[in-house]
């Protein structure tokens, strides 16, 4: 485990809690509950991280992966004028997959996720392609199964089996 001291130099996918330090290294809180709902974690805060795992993928670093004993302390607020979107975990369909998966296949899932709603950027607003809504605090279930989808195939491919292969 390692401690770290950085700045927030981007706001990845704030939704999945996602986020880069200085310009090189991600940070992935999902497999941490928030208290706060994550308030402090815009662009120009310096955070210290405390109890982070550096993952790896090969020889790749990943980022800083959080768990139980991690902590996030925002130790100077952000003096930009910088959007907060809240990372809430129970809401988001990213970190309740997250929970279930490495960082490394977390990181497949987001990306994957992200090609797909680009993809389908021009046939629908995000919201009608995810189904949210924010009343009710819930996604439909088209995205559910679509995540659901993602994530059994990240897992197959990890175990080396291939979609043909199934049926």
């Amino acid at each position: 485990m390692v401690c770290y001291s950085g700045v927030i130099s981007r706001c990845v996918f704030p939704e999945a809690g996602v986020y880069e330090l200085d310009g090189r290294i991600m940070l992935y809180i999902a497999h941490q509950p928030c208290t706060g709902f994550a308030r402090g974690m815009r662009v120009g805060a310096r955070v210290a991280l405390y109890n982070f795992h550096l993952c790896k993928a090969n020889k790749r670093v990943v980022g800083f992966g959080c768990c139980t004993l991690s902590t996030v302390r925002v130790t100077e607020f952000s003096p930009l004028v910088s959007p907060w979107k809240p990372f809430q975990p129970e809401f988001s369909p990213y970190a309740l997959h997250g929970q279930n998966l490495s960082l490394v296949d977390y990181e497949e899932l987001l990306q994957i996720s992200e090609q797909l709603r680009l993809k389908f950027a021009s046939l629908c607003r995000s919201s009608q392609l995810i189904k949210y809504t924010p009343r009710k605090q819930r996604y439909g279930d088209s995205f559910e199964f679509l995540l659901n989808d993602i994530v059994s195939i990240i897992l197959m491919r990890k175990k080396g089996i291939h979609r043909s292969d199934r049926f």
